[in-house]
Parts: structure tokens; sequence; C-alpha cells
């Protein structure tokens, strides 16, 4: 059933893009406390300003007086197979300002009723005896083919919609109602990514090259060529170029037809619009990827992953399923893509840098209501656990259900979350784990911690601290705006609202490269993310007034080590979890080296040097070293349920004898604070002792589990503390080291390929390692793959994860769970892998203990 509408068009569009923020950001301002000391307030439903005044601007635009100067046309085609843009983003306005979306629908509704008393019948068109279209075919699958876009659920189905990157040819077929004529027919493709108000970047018009030729690609510019027509020339198949600096989202299509000379117009509108994405296979394109080819298996298409979390000498890792091709996702990116540029399609989204900038906000909740809600108190109460999550998908479903932030996140799930967006845009991303990573506020590219002359922390002084560990974004671009090609590649970007950059919660994206070389006035926040990886941890003294006397020891290598992400072949993860050796690269990919120069080498001080030449401490930080070196044995690796043994060192450095004091203490820490409790689990007053000029003695405290249980939180993390007191000099000297304990996996065991839709029995293990009995017990699985239909009815759906419950589980008892699944592929996908991530938790155990099952499936054999 075809539509034809008489409709009044502007002549001259108005548009105000949305103002950026140029340039860098090297100081940045505190981000708001709660009591205690989190990074924020969890939870805040307060609508940001920033926000209220982008949708009421957005809103007054939407409803202004149109300019004069208007021609008329004829629009037809078949009905929209889904609700404009604009109508599926309200649906977000309304749980903010329900009144004044309630007022936008019905404005939108009254339009629908115009256009349609201006309805005429298609056999009115025809007796004009101009060329009109039948058909618009998009050879959706063929062209997937090319574009690498095969894997998304959205080209499938009934209502399958294109999807295309930049940079790069797609073809379409069209059908006339007769012969199409190159002497009498004009044709031009009209693509429109904002149809209220396009403006510079947001609509194209151009005609079709009759003569077939590639020339129409004059400066990389949109264009349509003739591939080949059938005998009687009412079907062509074309060819439509899109250039390398498009606008990404959504676009609508509309093929406009006249007889040469006339002012008569007639324009096809198809039903579904086209989506257009980044593209880094193109060379054209900014987000061109220029290593390797094939790692665009890992940074686009692979829709799994791995959380790296623990400590610097004790890494763990979790699956994570980013399922960035599933159904719904990607128009759920795409919204919060529009989302974060004021609801509204911006020239901006042709600009990987300001693109990336903007997920990097949207991703947190903090100035425009965005994704998620960060959560460090410890209480999540009316939300989920962040250690509960492992599926991208999960928490973009609730979004899009609910309209509301999700609650709650930590820095793994916001980066995570970040990689689903991004790489369901086309913009090659990995999630990174800085472990040891500094949080420097006060702009001086060091950690500073004070103490009084005996050795006692003045902790009302301190305002910077060592995260064990944290987790951000490395998003790859082409930057000509900056020099040659020296910051080209991967640069960081953070969701986690640690800080304000601009006065909002966004961070990067800043060049590695910068990075490595100290180079702070380059890109967005550089500064702040040098600090996190190169930071110089000093100890200082303070006299009786607290001014400082001198530093006790500076620490080059204690921040910034063992940078990690997933290992890039466009696998599944399917290693142990818990703990695994780190210098294993089958699963771990090491990018210290991208970072930062080698500890202590020329190129390394330098970069440091460059960078705190604005640290009020500068001067101070290349003076004398410590004549007592306090040190951890940081390899102690101890499950939860043993005694925790933690060994240090104290060695003397000088030329002469020394009389030392020794305490040592082992605290309850987070993973991002490592000053929680006051009360320590143990401490020691160790006997005075003499240690000779250059030797070294060792010292030891040990922590029951009983103690360690009570307090700590889901991250199982505790923090040791060694203060070394050279009695005469009065002079302390201390080290700092987090410790985590380590937790059981999930043996997983299962066919490890299948055909499609073929039953699977899999079984999941564990055995309790606490001395106490599980109790509140349940499973949680998340994934592309269901349930068989025998087993849904023992497990519960909630917010897409499967949960079953689970008796309690006896001290030292195994437990064995049996289950059936199965996952379907179409012909497309043959040999695609499916994932079904696991969670026991338990009260007990908070963090859960965490397993994968994986199996790669292919087509069943034609018979």
């Amino acid at each position: 059933m075809y539509r034809l509408y008489s409709l009044q068009v502007d002549s001259v569009y108005g548009r105000t893009p949305r103002n950026h923020d140029n340039g860098s950001n090297m100081y940045r301002r505190a981000s708001p406390r709660d009591h205690a000391g989190n990074p924020r307030s969890a939870g805040s439903t307060s609508v940001p300003s920033t926000f209220r005044n982008r949708y009421e601007a957005e809103r007054s635009r939407r409803y202004a007086a149109r300019p004069s100067g208007r021609s008329t046309f004829r629009l037809y085609g078949p009905p929209r197979t889904r609700p404009s843009r604009h109508s599926r983003d309200r649906r977000y306005w309304s749980f903010i300002y329900p009144d004044s979306a309630a007022d936008d629908e019905k404005v939108e509704k009254e339009k629908e009723k115009e256009l349609e008393k201006k309805r005429l019948p298609k056999e009115e068109v025809k007796k004009l005896q101009v060329l009109t279209v039948e058909d618009v075919s998009f050879n959706i699958v063929g062209n997937a083919l090319m574009h690498h876009t095969l894997k998304y659920d959205c080209i499938k189905g009934e209502n399958a919609q294109p999807v295309f990157r930049r940079g790069q040819e797609f073809d379409v077929t069209v059908t006339f109602d007769r012969a199409y004529q190159k002497d009498k027919d004009d044709l031009f493709f009209v693509l429109e990514a904002d149809e209220e108000n396009p403006g510079k970047n947001l609509k194209e018009r151009f005609q079709l090259d009759e003569d077939g030729s590639d020339t129409y690609r004059k400066d990389e510019d949109w264009g349509a060529r003739i591939l080949e027509s059938d005998s009687d020339k009412k079907t062509l198949k074309l060819a439509v170029y899109i250039p390398g600096d498009c606008v990404i989202g959504e676009w609508d299509v509309k093929v406009k037809t006249s007889l040469q000379g006339s002012e008569k117009k007639f324009v096809y509108r198809c039903p579904q619009p086209m989506i257009i994405l980044f593209n880094p296979w193109s060379s054209v394109d900014q987000v061109h990827f220029t290593e390797k080819e094939d790692l665009l298996n890992e940074y686009i298409l692979n829709d799994v992953g791995s959380i790296f979390v623990g400590t610097a000498h004790s890494i763990g890792s979790r699956p994570w399923t980013y399922g960035q091709f599933d159904k719904g996702i990607l128009d759920i990116c795409l919204s919060i893509l529009r989302k974060a540029f004021g609801f509204k399609m911006s020239p901006s989204m042709a600009d990987p840098v300001m693109v990336a900038r903007a997920l990097s906000r949207i991703i947190n909740d903090c100035d425009d209501k965005g994704v998620l809600v960060g959560n460090w108190s410890g209480d999540y109460e009316g939300g989920a656990k962040p250690t509960s999550w492992t599926s991208s998908t999960a928490i973009l479903r609730k979004y899009e259900e609910t309209g509301q932030p999700v609650k709650y996140g930590q820095c793994w799930v916001f980066s995570h979350l970040l990689t689903a967006v991004s790489r369901a845009l086309g913009l090659p991303c990995r999630s990174v784990t800085n472990f040891d990573s500094a949080h420097d506020t006060d702009n001086t590219c060091t950690i500073d911690t004070y103490y009084d002359e005996e050795g006692e922390e003045l902790k009302h002084l301190k305002s910077d601290s060592i995260w064990n560990f944290h987790v951000w974004n490395e998003v790859w671009i082409l930057r000509p705006d900056l020099q040659d090609n020296t910051y080209d590649g991967w640069h960081v970007v953070d969701a986690t609202p640690q800080e304000q950059s601009c006065g909002m919660f966004q961070c990067g994206p800043c060049p590695v490269a910068a990075v490595k070389r100290g180079e702070i006035n380059v890109g967005y926040d550089t500064a702040f993310v040098f600090s996190e990886v190169n930071a110089e941890v000093v100890n200082w003294v303070c006299d009786p007034d607290e001014e400082i006397k001198t530093h006790s020891s500076i620490k080059r290598d204690y921040v910034g080590n063992q940078l990690s992400t997933k290992t890039p072949d466009g696998k599944a993860h399917l290693k142990k979890l818990s703990y695994f050796h780190q210098d294993d690269p089958s699963l771990r990919l090491d990018l210290t080296d991208t970072y930062k120069f080698d500890e202590g080498t020329p190129e390394e001080r330098e970069a440091v040097r460059r960078a705190v030449r604005f640290s009020r401490h500068g001067g101070r930080l290349f003076k004398k070293s410590s004549e007592l070196e306090v040190t951890f044995d940081r390899k102690t690796q101890t499950m939860i349920g043993k005694d925790l043994v933690i060994t240090s060192y104290v060695n003397n450095v000088s030329k002469e004898d020394k009389a030392v004091d020794v305490i040592m203490a082992v605290r309850t820490c987070t993973y991002w604070n490592n000053s929680v409790d006051d009360k320590a689990l143990e401490k020691k007053t160790l006997p005075r002792k003499t240690i000779k000029a250059g030797q070294t003695e060792q010292f030891q405290v040990t922590v029951t589990p009983q103690k360690y249980l009570e307090s700590c939180d889901e991250s199982y993390s505790v923090y040791a503390y060694v203060c070394a007191k050279d009695v005469a000099a009065n002079m302390p000297y201390s080290s700092q080291q987090p410790f985590r304990l380590r937790t059981p996996d999930l043996d997983i065991k299962g066919p490890k390929s299948a055909k499609s839709g073929e039953q699977l029995t899999v079984t999941a293990s564990f055995t309790n390692p606490l001395q106490v009995p599980l109790t509140n017990c349940h499973l949680e699985m998340t994934g592309n793959l269901d349930l068989h239909e025998d087993d849904k009815n023992d497990f519960e759906f909630v917010f897409w994860s499967k949960l079953l419950q689970h008796k309690n589980v006896k001290a030292g008892e195994k437990v064995t769970l049996t289950f059936l699944v199965v996952g379907e592929v179409d012909d497309e996908e043959d040999g695609r892998v499916k994932t079904m991530d696991m969670v026991f938790n338990s009260n007990e155990i908070s963090t859960g203990i965490t397993g994968a099952y994986v199996v790669e499936l292919n087509k069943p054999v034609p018979k």
C-alpha cells in the first residue's frame, strides 16, 4: 500500500550545531565526593542542568516557525516499517519530562493528520507520465558481506534494515513503473540524517551518473552510478558511494524523479532507513585501522571478551559478553549516541574524536542522565552489584526497557559497556586494565602520602589515591589535526566518572603516544592519564606544624603496571579465571610499553621531567634517594579460606649499619581505596633490629580467614603497610602494597562444537573453599545461548538473565550442576562461536564464582 502526499518543504534549513570544547584540558576539577570519600554519590536521580538546557533548546528548535520560500513536490511510497527516530527517542524524554513529551507526541500526530489530508491517489501520478519508483531493494545480505556487517541481527527478518560502512560503495536495485530514459528522465538520491531540520552534512542530494563511470567520486563525495539494467530498462542496479567523512547513524533514503526541464518533482520514500557506521577497513575513514587488518576480528567483530582485575602480581580475569550484534542492540546504541548530542543528529557525529568524547560522557549518568550509575559505597540496594554483571547486552536492554540509568556499575562495567557501544558503531575499541592506577587530584603528577616524624600517616592531608586496578578504553583514531602521523592510533577514553573535564564527567580521547612521551598538552585529559600510569609515589615527612620537611622515599616503578587487554585473537575467553600466569600470551596482551618507557631509562626520566614541569613538587623529585628500602613479596597467592601470610623486606642500602624499628599492619580495603578501615586486621610491632650495611632482613605477618572474611568487600582485597624507622636519624621509611585473595572458578564442561539447534549437555562444578556453608545460593547465566525447553521451568528470567536457585552448600562440599542448552545460527553464520557466562552467587563469597561455556555452532548438513 503506497501513500502519496503533497508536501511543503523548506528551501532554507537552519541549525546551530552543538558546541564542543576544543584542545587540551590539562587541569581537571575534582568530582564531588560523598561522606566516605567515594568518587561520586551513587544513584543520584536529579536531572542535570546541561541536560535540561539541551532538551529545552531541542524542543524549541523543533517547533520554531519555519522560514519562508517553499516549493511543492509529491512524496509517495509505502508507509514506514518503524517509527521515526524522533518518535523512538521521545520515550526517553518521557521519563524525564512527561508533560513535554506528551505535547511533543500530540504535535507529531497533528502533523501526520495533515499529511493524510493531502494524500493523493497513485493513479493520478501515472496520468502525468512521470517516471515513478515501484521498489527499492538494498540487497541487504550481499552488501553486508562487503561491508563487514553480516553479524548484525537487524539485517535479518521481514523488516530488515541495511547496515553500511562509510568510505565504501553499496549496491541498490531500483524498479520503475516504466523504462528509464537517459535523455528524458532525471534521477536524484535525497538522503537525510535529520528530517526535522537537516543542516550541514545532514542532508545530501546527488544525481545519478548516467555514464556508469566512477568519475562521480570526485573529491570522495556522495554519488551514484549505473552498474547494470534489465532488457526493458525498468530495473536499474546502481552503486552508491558513501564518503569517508559521512555522519554516522540512521539516514532516510528518498529517490527523486522528474522529467528533464520540468519543475514537478516526485519523491519515493523508502520504508526503512539505512544505517551508516564507521569503517576501519576504509583508507578514507578517520578510523582506518593501519595495523594488521586481521586484528579487526577482535576490535570490531568479536562480541565477547575478558575483564582483568585483581592486583599487578595476582591478575584474575572473568568473561564478558558485549553482544553488539544481538537483536535490538545497534538500535539502542544509536539512540544513546543521539542522546549524547542532545537528542538530535549532529555534524559532529562524523568526527570519531567527538563521538568518542561524547560516549565517554553518556555512558555514565552524571551529566546527561546516561546509561549507568556508578556506585562505590558498598550499598547496592535498589540495583545490582557491579560484580554481578557479565554482559553489556543485559545493561543496554534494561536501559532501553526502563528509560532510566541502570544501577550499578564500577570501572570495568563502564569500560566494557563502552566497548560494546563503540564496536557496534564501527569504532575499533578495546578495554584496558591498568594495575596500580594512580588518581592524582591536585595535578602534581605525584601521589603524595604524608607522615609525621614518628611514622604515623597524616590521612587528613591525603587527597590522592592508588587503585589496585582501573579499567578504561582505547579507541583507534587517526589524528591529522594534531601533527603528521605522530599521534595516530590508540587513544584513551574513560567513561568512569572520576573527575570533571571541561565541566563534565568525560575523559579523552588522548593519544597513547602523547602519554608515553609526557606531552600532557596534546589531546584531551592527557595529564590525568599520564599520572594514572607514570606518577611518582612520594612519601613526605612533615614537621609538627605539618609543613613538608623532606621526602622519605620515592617509588618510581609503583604506578602503572601490567597494563592488560585481551589477546586480539577474535576468540572467546577460554582460560582459568581467578588466577593465571600473567605472561601467558594466549589470553593477555601486555600494553605497558605503549604507555611508558622502561623505568629508569633516560627516555622515561625525560618523559616524567616533561610532564612534571608544571608540578609544585617537580624540583624535589630528582634529589636524593632513600637509605632504607622497604618492599613486599608481591607473588603471594592465597585461596580464600586459607591463612594469608604477607612477607616484607627492609634493605639497608646505606654504607653503615642501622638500628631499625619495624611496624607491620594489614587492613581491609577496596580496589579503589587503600585506607578504608583504620582498624587493622593484624598489627605487629617488631623488636628493634640492627641491619648491616648492604643487607636485607625479612619480616612477616599472618591474617586468619576468620578475620579477613568478616571485613573484606567483594574485591577480597587487603592493604599491607610497613614502616621501618631509622632510629639514629629519626627518619621513617614506609611502603604499602595491596593483596588479593583468590576465589575458585566454575569448572565448565560441554561439547566444543555442535550443529545449530542441537541439544547440548553442560556441567558446572566447584568446591566450597570455606569452612562455613554458602547460603542464599543461585546460579546466574547470561549470553547468546538459550536453555533447552526441558530446563526452562527450573529457571527464573530477570532482565535478560537466567537464575537457578540452589540449596545451601556445606563447607568443603563439591557442587555439580547439569543443564541443557541450545544455540542456533543462520546459513551466513556458519562456524560462529556462542557463549554462556555463569556466576554462582552466595552471601559468603560475594564476588561470585565465575565460568564460561563456549561452543562453535555449525549449520546442519543438508540431507
